[in-house]
């Protein structure tokens, strides 16, 4: 089934509207931003219509921008800064546009974002921008040809130095190892020995050993060795890790082994150690991509993604890895940059995410409306493509030979804007409908569009020159109790649009909204059926019409 918006098109051209908002600028470039940190860039949009206008936040396609001007009120000639935030979380380029849209949907503006974000480390030359299989290369060429200390200097400087609490600084007085899986402590041991004999440690090869035959340089490789004590290191032994859901056969501390959600045995670690797993694992991946023995299968890939965020990097896990650093020449990379993870498809195939088009249309509504015979009428769309990838045009069609399409395009490049001109030429006095039809890649849009011809005057002098402005009145009476009369104008048919709000100017409920001809209206507001029970107060009251906004308080008197 394919998509259907509706146009209805109006006198006033796109062009005339949007050359009544100007803006300073319809793209905004932030300098290169530290990951961790924010920077702005600003534009100004000014007023050049007679009339206030109103236009909301309607969408922000990337959430590393923001804005706290969610709301834009601009008085006839008033110029107002916009201020957009870039914070980066990763050290890569971020596109997107924010939109902006008024009250009744006519108007609208789009300025694209670009923005760079470093991490002002050793990480930024050879993965800046990287993405999948590149950025996994890159890290795999970082951390080959790391220096092998060998299984007993590795083990020996894992129990004495680098998991000791007494020396790398996790406050104990003696030397003090702690099993990853348990919590169980070993106090007061001499030598690696000592512990091993005397206090019962062992060290647990996070892959384990036997998938690759206890060979160096993965068998004396740091990033996956920790002290566990023999019961844990035994009880895990070979199985994958994963989240326990039944039949559990042994539970200390949070570590538990049973079944999986596949009827696998597993092993789960506690929570405080499932982050360090994941690390561990996929960094063995980065390291020795062989996979060796098969043993990294999907499901375990997917539950570290999970614990990667869930259990994030510490302090001592960050100390950890520079002491293994110091001795192996080589950080693990995904302690220093867990989020590398997000931007690795998979660690287990050379795979690339797909590319993707995205098609948003802005304004959501454009009125062609009493246009006189054989004049024209001009509006435009705007078509943003929020996708990676460029999106195609086979073709734009309209089935009304009173509407015509202007201009070409046949493609739209990644995250870029174009727009559609559009033109009503009316022959009679009726209305006209049509569809606007557009063939891309990713699927046909179907749009319907009307408009309205009407007469040429026969003399320059206008039955309705008392209706050439948009106006709103006080109303009468006021004070009031329950009912008052609001009167207004409008100078040309289209949508109008009257709503009521608190003096916070929370929306309260919409009291008009609907196509109406030029002409003078009254509305008999009776604030006793608005079924909301309204307390005595001030009250505000919007009237919307072609962008333009007009608003005058109420007192509510019970």
């Amino acid at each position: 089934m394919r998509p259907i918006l509706t146009f209805i098109f109006v006198a006033l051209s796109t062009t005339i509207i949007n050359s009544q908002i100007n803006l300073s600028s319809d793209e905004l470039n932030f300098p290169i931003t530290k990951v961790g940190t924010q920077s702005s860039r600003s534009f100004t949009a000014s007023n050049l219509s007679p009339s206030e206008k109103e236009f909301r936040l309607e969408l922000l396609t990337n959430n590393n921008f923001s804005t706290n001007d969610t709301i834009i009120i601009l008085q006839p000639g008033q110029q107002i800064p916009v201020t957009l935030l870039f914070s980066p979380k990763q050290n890569v380029i971020e596109e997107g546009f924010v939109i902006y849209q008024s009250l009744d949907s006519t108007e609208a503006f789009v300025v694209k974002l670009k923005g760079s974000g470093n991490h002002n480390d050793l990480y930024d030359s050879f993965t800046f921008n990287l993405y999948d299989v590149e950025l996994k290369t890159a890290l795999t060429n970082y951390v080959s040809n790391h220096t092998s200390l060998g299984y007993n200097t590795a083990r020996d400087k894992m129990f004495m130095e680098i998991d000791n609490k007494k020396v790398n600084g996790g406050g104990a007085t003696q030397n003090t190892l702690e099993c990853v899986y348990t919590g169980r402590l070993a106090v007061g041991y001499t030598n690696r020995t000592d512990a091993q004999n005397n206090y019962n440690f062992n060290t647990e090869h996070t892959y384990p050993q036997s998938m690759f035959g206890s060979s160096d340089p993965m068998y004396s490789d740091l990033f996956h060795l920790y002290p566990t004590d023999n019961t844990a290191n035994s009880i895990r032994g070979n199985y994958i890790f994963g989240v326990v859901s039944t039949s559990i056969t042994w539970n200390v501390a949070g570590s538990k082994r049973g079944t999986g959600w596949n009827g696998n045995i597993v092993f789960e670690p506690r929570d405080v150690h499932k982050g360090n797993v994941s690390r561990s694992m996929l960094y063995f991946q980065l390291r020795y991509p062989q996979n060796y023995g098969s043993f990294l299968d999907t499901s375990q890939e997917n539950i570290f993604r999970v614990w990667n965020k869930i259990d994030t990097v510490d302090n001592a896990e960050r100390t950890r890895n520079t002491a293994i650093a110091a001795l192996q020449g080589k950080r693990n990379p995904l302690i220093d940059h867990p989020e590398f993870v997000d931007r690795i498809l998979s660690f287990r195939s050379n795979t690339n995410r797909t590319k993707f088009a995205y098609l948003n249309l802005f304004p959501s509504k454009t009125y062609f409306d009493s246009t006189e015979i054989s004049d024209t009428s001009y509006a435009s769309i705007n078509l943003v493509n929020k996708g990676s990838a460029t999106l195609t045009i086979s073709s734009i069609n309209i089935n009304d030979s009173r509407f015509k399409v202007l201009n070409v395009i046949n493609s739209i490049t990644p995250f870029s804007n174009q727009k559609i001109q559009l033109a009503f030429i009316p022959d009679s006095v009726r209305e006209y409908n049509g569809e606007l039809s557009i063939q891309t890649s990713v699927g046909n849009y179907v749009y319907h569009v009307s408009g309205m011809g009407k007469e040429k005057p026969l003399s320059a002098q206008s039955d309705a020159s008392d209706l050439r402005e948009f106006t709103l009145e006080n109303n009468y009476p006021n004070p009031f109790n329950p009912s008052t009369v609001i009167n207004f104008s409008i100078p040309s048919d289209g949508e109008v649009i009257l709503k009521l709000y608190d003096v916070l100017g929370n929306e309260l409920v919409t009291l008009i909204n609907e196509y109406k001809q030029k002409g003078k209206y009254s509305y008999d507001f009776d604030a006793s059926k608005t079924g909301l029970n309204l307390s005595s107060g001030m009250y505000i009251y919007r009237l919307a019409h072609f962008g333009n906004i007009l608003s005058k308080k109420m007192i509510l008197i019970k």
